[in-house]
């Protein structure tokens, strides 16, 4: 028991904490297998350059990101995306897999590309009916 406390100046006993002596160790072992195998995993991602796929690519994951998660992203920002989807295609990542793709770039910097490629907007009344009628069809 006086292994696991220590006496302080005005003899109140304070507990050790448990993150003192073998613990730490564990703790360090468990990171280092932690980062050994990302870094394995890591290791076996192949980079796609960006000539490797085509505008018609970039514009197709840009509606894909605004139809299925309701993000504006400008087309650099869809190229993560695109090329995640070509790895997809080739089998070089599993669709069980977890990946992030980075979208920094707000859709709004190019409007332009978005409206021209994109189906003109449905007009509407302004009426609870008119949009009923809209979404039925």
């Amino acid at each position: 028991m006086a292994s696991e406390m220590e006496f302080s100046q005005h003899n109140k006993v304070k507990r050790r904490s448990p993150w003192h002596g073998p613990m730490v160790l564990v703790l360090l072992f468990f990171v280092v297998i932690l980062v050994m195998s990302l870094a394995f995993r890591v290791s076996k991602i192949e980079v796609i350059n960006a000539s490797e796929y085509t505008d018609e690519e970039i514009i197709s994951a840009q509606q894909l990101l605004g139809r299925r998660e309701g993000v504006c992203v400008e087309p650099a920002s869809a190229a993560s995306v695109a090329g995640l989807r070509k790895l997809r295609q080739e089998g070089i990542v599993d669709r069980d897999e977890r990946v992030v793709c980075i979208c920094t770039g707000n859709g709004l910097k190019d409007p332009d590309t978005i409206i021209n490629n994109c189906a003109p907007p449905i007009k509407c009344g302004n009426s609870v009916e008119d949009v009923e009628r809209i979404l039925s069809e």
